[in-house]
């Protein structure tokens, strides 16, 4: 864990992406599925994949990691609403806008009701929407 995290931290995310992957599948062998650990080495993966501009995997690691995190963690815990932020913006990244909003607007009624509507998360997101709506999407 401590070389993966170095290298991402290093911005080495060639070669950190294997060694998430090695983690969360030797993790999820070892603990289940559902082991915390294990669904935060597959964030870190598909962290690696945005960075190296693999969006549509990354995506789609996340559309997979989602499920798992919910109902591991709960859908209103703010470590499934940073992933879900995440997959919006890769998906606004891959440019597919229409997509990122649907996820962010949904996101952002799910916050409001978790944390109000003036929370500080729920301001950005609502900024995030609005660059998002500006450029077109």
């Amino acid at each position: 864990m401590n070389l993966a995290t170095t290298l991402l931290l290093g911005g080495d995310y060639r070669a950190a992406l294997p060694e998430y992957r090695s983690l969360a599948a030797d993790l999820a062998a070892e603990h289940g599925a559902d082991d915390e650990l294990a669904l935060h080495c597959r964030r870190q993966a598909a962290t690696c994949l945005a960075a190296l501009g693999a969006n549509t995997e990354a995506v789609r690691e996340l559309n997979d990691l989602l499920p798992d995190m919910a109902r591991m963690l709960g859908p209103r815990r703010q470590e499934v609403f940073d992933v879900r932020l995440q997959l919006g913006l890769t998906l606004a990244a891959s440019g597919d806008r229409a997509a990122a909003r649907r996820v962010l607007r949904d996101l952002l009624a799910d916050q409001t009701l978790v944390l109000g509507g003036d929370a500080a998360q729920n301001r950005e997101l609502r900024e995030i929407l609005d660059h998002l709506r500006d450029v077109g999407a």
